[in-house]
């Protein structure tokens, strides 16, 4: 068993140490809402940008998307099937994913695409007609690219 010579020093020393944690946390429960808020629009500003590279990428590939479909073999047993990928040309859809998780959708227009997403709640807040011209509602994202 070890000895503490000075145990004054010793128990000042944990209480200095206590009394740090303690600061801390409380610091970190006044600042959490702030911390929240900042990993949210970071979020969001990752969701404009990845908006907008998918958008360039649709007028680029003339609006060619891969859409997954099951492939049964024609002997037509379903444990047999597969997901297969195809592509297709589609004027509206859904294409990759948003910070959140979920997918972006978008729509072709002769002058552009609109491409949007729900934002972190996870709700289409943003009414359609307000999606023509690219005026988001609450924390859904939508740009128009032309």
């Amino acid at each position: 068993m070890m000895k503490i010579k000075n145990k004054k020093l010793f128990f000042s020393s944990v209480a200095a140490l206590m009394f740090s944690i303690g600061v801390l946390f409380i610091a970190l429960k006044i600042n959490e809402g702030g911390i929240q808020k900042v990993t949210n629009e970071s979020a969001s500003e990752r969701a404009k940008t990845r908006a907008e590279i998918v958008a360039h990428k649709l007028i680029k590939d003339g609006f060619k998307v891969k859409k997954f479909v099951e492939s049964i073999p024609n002997r037509g047993l379903a444990s047999e099937s597969e997901v297969v990928a195809i592509e297709e040309v589609a004027d509206s859809g859904q294409v990759a994913r948003d910070p959140w998780g979920f997918p972006f959708s978008y729509k072709k227009f002769n002058d552009g695409v609109i491409i949007w997403s729900m934002g972190p709640n996870h709700v289409l807040d943003t009414k359609e007609a307000m999606l023509k011209v690219a005026s988001a509602a609450s924390d859904d994202i939508v740009l128009f690219i032309k």
